[in-house]
């Protein structure tokens, strides 16, 4: 249940994220200049370069409830928008949102927003390949989905706002392009202020790193508790069998084979194991859709696929049979290999016997016969014991790295934000500063020319 659960909503998310990245064209750099370059100069970049360019107008403005909306110019051939509902826009005074920021502000379609005291009405709600994770610039390390969110304007309608607008370029190259050759001929033709891999923007790489190590964690930790519960299986084969040593044994004397004694007994394992594992499997695929809706709370995807990789199901159901069936099939082929009178003279588990137990000495030493009674009866099964102790042990470290991990984080935000990168105002340049106007200022915020 917990492998589909997680696997699943994984493979599911993953997937429809490789679809809107290939389909929707994912850019693989941007950068800011500061000058506009000419037609011209782009086509020839293009086609010296074997990269394509286009050009993207944006602009941040604050909403009234303080919130900062991201207008973006809509795109053509790089970061094409996804259209989850409505159109996009088409008139000055129309403006789509992305559809987890339009759910913040409790706007639908056909809705309006006020902004720069002129009224927009919501053409519709969209996704965008480059704000995978909504993040207003670089340098922050956590989405404020409530505070900050992207929507599209017409170039003409963007301009006519009357706000302070920034000329972005995004590319796309090819998978044998030389970047850093690449960055050096665009440097070459205009002055770069602000250069961005894809794989250096956390709009696009947080994702990706996201789902790598969720991967390996979604795999690591059901492993973890399938051995646990073959352990538990194997201790009921194995009880099972002790009490029935005698009739093994007499049947062995009739003329019964091992291997149809141990088709007869591994019956039980193979089926606790096949009911347990497609009624995990039918939890999981239940449970993967609120897992996969919790994700795309934190990363805006829209819900291309919903069926992930169909290998999942098939392992989820071979590991954990094939793994019961093989220690199982151990324990029960190591009796019926035995002689029929040793099965048949032997005492079979939880009958009156003397029995040799570990530490039998120090536990006839203790006084109290409750406590002699509890510490016999906990050592009479050694595989018993053993279990119980590393069910113990795998608990405490799961709980162990669950409260580091939750006070670790909590701490690293606390202290980098609250406490370090704490500061009032911040101050934007829309071009490159050529004198030093600011009078007694801060010497270290301020860039020399």
């Amino acid at each position: 249940m917990l492998y589909i659960m997680m696997s699943n909503s994984l493979a599911s998310l993953d997937k429809s994220y490789q679809h809107f990245k290939k389909d929707f064209v994912q850019e693989d750099f941007h950068f800011i200049a500061a000058n506009k370059i000419d037609n011209p100069e782009v086509n020839r970049l293009e086609e010296e370069l074997s990269i394509q360019l286009e050009e993207r107008l944006l602009a941040d403005v604050t909403l009234e409830g303080e919130e900062t909306l991201r207008i973006l110019t809509i795109s053509n051939e790089v970061n094409l928008p996804y259209i989850s509902d409505g159109h996009l826009p088409a008139a000055d005074n129309e403006i789509a949102l992305s559809e987890k920021f339009a759910g913040l502000l409790h706007v639908n379609v056909g809705d309006s927003i006020q902004f720069n005291g002129d009224s927009y009405i919501i053409s519709g709600l969209v996704y965008l390949p480059d704000y995978v994770y909504p993040v207003e610039n670089e340098a922050n390390l956590l989405s404020m989905p409530g505070s900050f969110g992207v929507g599209l304007m017409t170039e003409e309608g963007l301009t006519a706002a009357g706000l302070p607008i920034i000329t972005q370029y995004m590319g796309i190259t090819k998978p044998e392009s030389d970047l850093a050759e690449l960055k050096h001929e665009i440097s070459s033709v205009v002055p770069v202020l602000k250069w961005v891999y894809a794989n250096e923007n956390p709009g696009i790489s947080t994702f990706e790193t996201e789902v790598e190590g969720s991967k390996s964690f979604s795999t690591v930790l059901p492993l973890i508790i399938t051995l646990l519960a073959i352990m538990m299986v194997t201790l009921l084969v194995t009880k099972q069998i002790e009490w029935e040593r005698k009739q093994i044994g007499t049947l062995k004397a009739l003329g019964y084979s091992k291997g149809e004694l141990l088709k007869a007994y591994i019956s039980l394992p193979f089926l606790v194991g096949l009911t347990g594992t497609l009624l995990g499997i039918a939890a999981g695929w239940l449970l993967s859709s609120p897992i996969q809706v919790l994700y795309t709370d934190f990363y805006h995807i829209p819900p291309i696929t919903t069926v992930g990789n169909p290998s999942v199901f098939v392992l989820a159901v071979i590991i954990p049979v094939l793994l019961i069936l093989f220690i199982s099939g151990i324990a029960i082929y190591r009796k019926v290999s035995s002689d029929p009178l040793s099965l048949m003279k032997g005492t079979a588990a939880g009958e009156l016997g003397h029995r040799s137990m570990m530490g039998n000495r120090f536990v006839s030493q203790l006084s109290n016969f409750q406590t002699k009674y509890r510490i016999r009866a906990m050592l009479r099964s050694k595989s018993r014991m053993f279990y119980m102790l590393v069910g113990s042990i795998f608990s405490s470290v799961t709980l162990l790295f669950g409260f580091l991990s939750m006070n670790s984080m909590d701490t690293l935000f606390t202290d980098t934000y609250q406490k370090v990168n704490k500061y009032n105002y911040a101050a934007h340049f829309s071009s490159i500063q050529t004198s030093q106007d600011v009078i007694d200022g801060e010497p270290f915020t301020l860039i020399q020319a």
